[in-house]
Order: structure tokens, then C-alpha cells, then sequence
């Protein structure tokens, strides 16, 4: 009887081991199942897609010279996917010197944010989103593009339903599918000088270029506000500035002549004092499609009296023509003798007037700027 009962239970473990191990195996190989469908998924997200990229145009720009209102101007195209600034919190992370981490899987430390920067240009304009460092889906300033605050609304909406880093790569593949339905990607970039974007004017032949100007003095008095020129450092932090801008009218007039018909200077004034007029020319240049629905818009936030909120960082008004004058009534005489001096060579190529009397900054009927025939004639430089 014991021999028996002893036989039973040997025969029962040996069974119980032979399901375990059925059960173990089939277990491996849906796991692996699993983790190859993932790599197959991922693949297939990160891989270089087929599609004709859109258009790509770079507002290059300086903080607080109406970039905002050209930019939101440019995306009421049905046809535009806008970014807001994407440089923002890549040179944040940069100035810490940590690496950049991104979708596909690439780690990558940069030595210089410039070369960042192209990279991260690179991505947007070709809609490669799972190359862009992994802050980028952070950034609030996500929430001012059209098209791209789609992602924030996609990660509210699957947060529910899928872990954290699915909900990532889906809402980010989402976002990609939108990027390459656009026929144009609209970049507002102030965190570059011009040279560095000639790398990508050869790499990609379409690319151009929308240098915004605005008067120095009333951007200086802008990012005063802002914190961005202090009181204690003003004449080295004008005179960087006004440098950075000459730098940069030369870069832009060495590739007006490279690449006729790809890079062109706008100014914010004349933009604000006939919307209509340059946002049609803005369009022309660009490419892009001057609808009805387009030049309602425009007229209703810069003429029609309609305001539109959108926070301290938008240049936006409801009466644009009186909002580009309205730094005349708060900057003194000394602070514009000092921005005279620094951007005289500014001036000179592009026409800007030295202020020389109090009544000359404070009556807005005198013009600060006069037409050049010739913006390219070093004589005055």
C-alpha cells in the first residue's frame, strides 16, 4: 500500500513538473512574442517614412520682435504645422551639460547647442519627432501651436487607457502623422544665428527663410520687461545685440545671393501698420495658400478691435499699427542715445533714424525708419 501511495505521488510530481515546464516554455515564447511585436512597433514608429516632407520655413527672429504674431499669422494655413520656439528647452538642458535622450532610443551630448539646435531643426522639418530630445514633450509651449498641442490633448485622452511610455510613443506617432500631412513646418526660432541654418539651406532646397526685424530699441525695451537686458549690464547687452543682428544682415545678404527667392527680410512695423498688405506678401513669399478665412483672421486681430489673449510672451493686438509705436512712450533719452550708438552699423544698412531730441522719440507722426534703395551697399555699413 505505501509502495503505491509513494509510486502516485512520484507519478503526480513528475506530471506536475512536465506542466510547469509546458507552461514555463509557452510563457518565454509569449513574452518574447510580446517584446518582439514591441520592437517591430517601435521600428516601424521611428523608421524613416516615405513621405515628401513638407516645406520648411524658419522665422529667425530676436525675443520680443513680433515673431509670435508673424508665426500666428502663418498658422491659420490649414496647410502649416507651426512649432513655437522648439530650441527653448533643449539649450535649458544644454547649459547643464546633460545628454539629450530621444524616442528611438539614441543618447546624444552635445558639445555646442548650435549643433543641437540644427539637429532638432533637422527633426521638425522632416517630421522625424522621435529624433527630438525627450523634453521636447514637456514644453508648454506645445499648447501654442495649432497642430502641435494636439499631443497634450491625445496624452489627456489615452492617459486612461494606456501605461505612460505607450501613451508617449502613441501620442507622438499621432503627432508625426500630422507633421506629414502639412505641406509647410513653420519654425519661430530665436536661439540661432543665421549662419548655422546654411547647413540645412544646402540639405534641404525648399527651406526658407523669414529674417523678422523689429526696431532695436523698441525690442531692447521689450526684454527689459522681461528680464533678458538688465539695468546693471545694458550698454554690453545692447551692444551684443545690436552685434548679433549686424552678423546676422550679413549672413542673410551672402545667402539672398546663394539662394535667390529663399530668404527674405521682413519688418515688424511694416507688418503691424498694413497687416493685410505684408501678411499677403508673407504668404506669397512663403508659398503658402492666402485664403478668405486667412485675411478674416488678420483682420480681426490687428484691426477689427478684437483682442486676443494669449499671455505676457504674444505680441498680438487689437490695434496693431498703435501697438508697434507704443515703446516710444516709455523709453528715455539716455537708454536710446546708448542703443543709437551701439546699432549705428544696424541702421545704416537698414535704414533705422538716430534719435536727437526728446520730441523726436515722443511724436509718433515723425517715422523712424526711411526706405533704402539698396540694402546691400557696404558703403554705409
Amino acid at each position: 500500500m505505501m509502495r503505491r501511495t509513494k509510486s502516485v505521488i512520484v507519478l503526480g510530481m513528475i506530471a506536475c513538473l512536465l506542466v510547469f515546464k509546458s507552461y514555463f516554455n509557452n510563457a518565454v515564447l509569449f513574452m518574447t512574442d510580446q517584446s518582439s511585436k514591441e520592437s517591430l512597433r517601435l521600428k516601424e514608429l521611428t523608421d524613416t517614412d516615405n513621405h515628401v516632407h513638407p516645406t520648411p520655413i524658419v522665422i529667425l527672429t530676436y525675443m520680443r520682435s513680433g515673431s509670435s504674431l508673424v508665426g500666428d499669422i502663418l498658422q491659420q494655413s490649414k496647410d502649416v504645422f507651426y512649432l513655437f520656439e522648439p530650441l527653448r528647452l533643449p539649450q535649458f538642458r544644454l547649459r547643464k551639460k546633460q545628454p539629450y535622450y530621444s524616442l528611438d532610443g539614441n543618447e546624444r551630448l552635445y558639445s555646442s547647442f548650435l549643433d543641437a539646435g540644427r539637429d532638432i531643426i533637422r527633426n521638425w522639418t522632416t517630421c522625424n519627432l522621435f529624433g527630438l530630445p525627450n523634453i521636447t514633450w514637456s514644453d508648454g509651449f506645445l499648447s501654442k501651436s495649432k497642430k502641435a498641442k494636439l499631443y497634450n490633448a491625445c496624452k489627456l485622452f489615452e492617459s486612461n487607457m494606456l501605461p505612460e511610455n505607450e501613451t508617449i510613443y502613441s501620442c507622438v506617432n499621432m503627432l508625426k502623422q500630422v507633421c506629414l500631412q502639412a505641406n509647410h513646418v513653420v519654425l519661430k526660432v530665436i536661439r540661432l544665428p543665421v549662419d548655422q541654418l546654411e547647413p540645412l539651406m544646402q540639405e534641404f532646397p525648399s527651406m526658407k527663410i523669414v529674417h523678422l526685424i523689429r526696431d532695436p530699441r523698441a525690442t531692447v525695451l521689450s526684454q527689459m520687461k522681461f528680464g533678458v537686458i538688465t539695468v546693471k549690464s545694458f550698454v554690453t547687452n545692447v551692444i551684443d545685440f545690436c552685434s548679433r543682428i549686424y552678423r546676422d544682415l550679413v549672413t542673410i545678404d551672402i545667402l539672398s545671393k546663394k539662394y535667390p527667392e529663399r530668404v527674405s527680410t521682413f519688418f515688424y512695423e511694416d507688418l503691424a501698420k498694413d497687416p493685410l498688405k505684408m501678411s499677403k506678401q508673407l504668404y506669397k513669399f512663403t508659398g503658402i495658400s492666402y485664403t478668405p478665412e486667412v485675411e478674416k483672421y488678420v483682420f480681426n486681430i490687428t484691426m477689427a478691435g478684437k483682442s486676443v489673449n494669449c499671455g505676457n510672451l504674444c505680441t498680438i493686438k487689437s490695434n496693431s499699427s498703435k501697438a508697434a509705436e507704443a515703446w516710444r512712450s516709455k523709453l528715455n533719452m539716455p537708454k536710446a542715445r546708448i542703443i543709437d550708438r551701439s546699432c549705428r552699423p544696424v541702421y545704416q544698412r537698414l535704414g533705422f533714424r538716430e534719435i536727437k531730441s526728446e520730441e523726436m522719440l515722443k511724436d509718433h507722426e515723425i517715422p523712424l525708419r526711411v526706405e533704402r534703395e539698396n540694402l546691400n551697399d557696404y558703403r554705409y555699413a
